[in-house]
């Protein structure tokens, strides 16, 4: 009797820590998901009762409830900070971006990264307990998810910029003006973990049009086939106002135009 008691006094205290932070913070948004057999309720709380409008969906707390039982903190808010559910396409959560992915299932968190992209955090649940497991906080910065195929798949951004650069460059007797811009990835989360999509990149690029097949594209971003990863992740992008002439080109890093480089225009 001594040895059940050591084991749930600790439970019982982390129980009743969580029912007292989940009494004294305030609701910011909420979801349902399928887990299995059962359906849980996945609850972004924070602690003050009035927030400012764009960030009234984001708290410092995330809980998860069976039905209407007890409600446990998730260790997706292990590292200090503001959550969100990762809205995206309809799936096995009513908001947020969820899956079975290997034997697990997966939903999506936005960490609060602003003024920047948000962060991407994964965390997992035990499909026959619908208790929490692990949790992924990646370094990625990611705008769009959603279910595909019993993928998550989601569009990423390179780290945050210190500076743009913009000017003027001269393209085949033209001038023009010229700025960086960021090259989105896809990427997907499956068994395999989390890998990039070229194909997807390819089809989902603003730029898609400048190229007349999936091959040419990967040759000018610079795909790695053996790293799996994109090299020239730096895209510049000239627009002449008067011609409304505009050209692309990318690189593996920020570097003084001269006009010469292997620009691509429509």
């Amino acid at each position: 009797m001594t040895f059940i008691f050591a084991i749930l006094f600790p439970l019982t205290v982390a129980f009743a820590a969580d029912q007292d932070t989940f009494e004294k913070t305030y609701p910011r948004d909420n979801c349902f998901c399928q887990i299995g057999t059962k359906r849980i309720e996945l609850m972004v709380k924070g602690d003050n009762s009035h927030t400012e409008p764009k960030e009234r969906m984001w708290g410092e707390h995330v809980f998860a409830r069976e039905d209407d039982g007890a409600p446990t903190i998730l260790p997706v808010t292990s590292e200090s900070g503001l959550y969100r559910l990762f809205q995206g396409t309809p799936s096995s959560c009513t908001k947020a971006v969820g899956s079975m992915i290997d034997g697990k299932f997966a939903v999506l968190f936005q960490k609060h990264n602003s003024p920047h992209k948000h962060r991407l955090v994964i965390q997992y649940f035990d499909p026959k307990t619908q208790k929490p497991l692990e949790t992924l906080h990646t370094p990625l910065l990611a705008d769009k998810a959603m279910v595909k195929n019993d993928t998550i798949i989601f569009r990423t951004h390179p780290p945050e910029r210190q500076d743009i650069q913009m000017g003027k460059v001269t393209i085949q007797t033209k001038k023009y003006l010229f700025q960086d811009h960021r090259f989105p990835v896809w990427m997907s989360l499956s068994k395999s973990g989390i890998v990039v999509e070229p194909e997807l990149t390819y089809e989902e690029f603003l730029y898609k049009s400048y190229f007349k097949t999936s091959e040419e594209f990967r040759q000018v971003a610079g795909w790695n086939d053996a790293n799996k990863s994109f090299n020239n992740t730096t895209l510049y992008v000239a627009i002449n106002h008067e011609t409304k002439s505009k050209c692309i080109f990318m690189t593996s890093g920020k570097k003084t135009l001269t006009g010469e480089e292997s620009w691509i225009c429509q």
